[in-house]
């Protein structure tokens, strides 16, 4: 679904010439998703100003697919957007949303949260952390953004992290990582098809691995040193994480900031 959408982008931020055939043929897909899975090749390359042949070595530069493989996860990514909201439009539509109500939830969840912390867990986690070589951290989606602002705390921290954001690249630091680093995976469903392949790599190595869900009982667990818990709360009508992004930034803040502490206090 958004592998769609983050390869193409990713593509675009790395090229240096913005004005090159790839860079704006990504930029025409990507700006014309919802009729692009109805064209053909020829359709897109007369669009773009270049050839078929052209529209084909760019597929095969971003990820060794075809046009037609371009085209189905460009569907799949049209009907994760139709999706994004889960109401049949009604005279009741207007009401689903208050700001009121919205604080509310977040409030409960980070409270539930703060009940689900366990501090041996933490404690067990910040151990791992100061043992390691280095931090491969690891999400999807918008998970994927809880797991980038990991990374960037602990890089402030003088801890070597990582944090890429194509499922390629990810299995691909998945497979590099070694006994003295520490995997640290962000799922809030524990359920996600491009997390239980990493999962599996993880495990297959015998790499030391925390997990943060709200699923402690999902499959990604069964083999983690450290599962931290965070409040099962989410929106009814929305994918999009509005609740639960909260709870899942607010465990690691706790770790950042008990870290940080354990730092200060160790030069005084």
């Amino acid at each position: 679904m958004y592998r769609f959408w983050i390869r193409l982008l990713s593509f675009i931020e790395h090229c240096e010439d913005r004005s090159s055939t790839e860079a704006n043929i990504a930029d025409f897909i990507l700006k014309n998703a919802k009729v692009f899975p109805d064209m053909s090749i020829y359709d897109v390359a007369e669009q773009c100003h270049t050839s078929p042949a052209s529209i084909s070595r760019f597929c095969k530069r971003i990820g060794d697919i075809s046009f037609k493989d371009l085209k189905n996860a460009c569907i799949d990514y049209n009907e994760m957007i139709e999706h994004e909201m889960n109401i049949e439009v009604s005279a009741e539509t207007a009401n689903i949303f208050s700001i009121p109500v919205y604080f509310d939830h977040i409030i409960k969840s980070l409270k539930e949260t703060e009940q689900l912390v366990d501090q041996a867990a933490i404690e067990k986690t910040l151990n791992l952390i100061k043992q390691s070589n280095k931090i491969a951290f690891f999400g999807a989606t918008y998970s994927q953004i809880v797991a980038k602002n990991a990374q960037i705390k602990f890089t402030r921290l003088q801890k070597y992290c990582s944090s890429f954001s194509t499922e390629e690249s990810q299995l691909i630091e998945a497979k590099s990582l070694s006994k003295n680093d520490l995997a640290f995976i962000i799922s809030f469903s524990g359920s996600t098809k491009h997390i239980q392949r990493v999962s599996k790599v993880l495990n297959q190595k015998k790499i030391k691995t925390v997990i943060l869900t709200s699923d402690p009982k999902a499959e990604i667990c069964k083999h983690a040193e450290v599962v931290l818990q965070v409040s099962k709360i989410k929106s009814e009508h929305f994918n999009s994480p509005v609740i639960q992004e909260y709870a899942m930034h607010s465990v690691i803040n706790v770790l950042y900031l008990t870290y940080a502490q354990q730092l200060l206090n160790k030069e005084s």
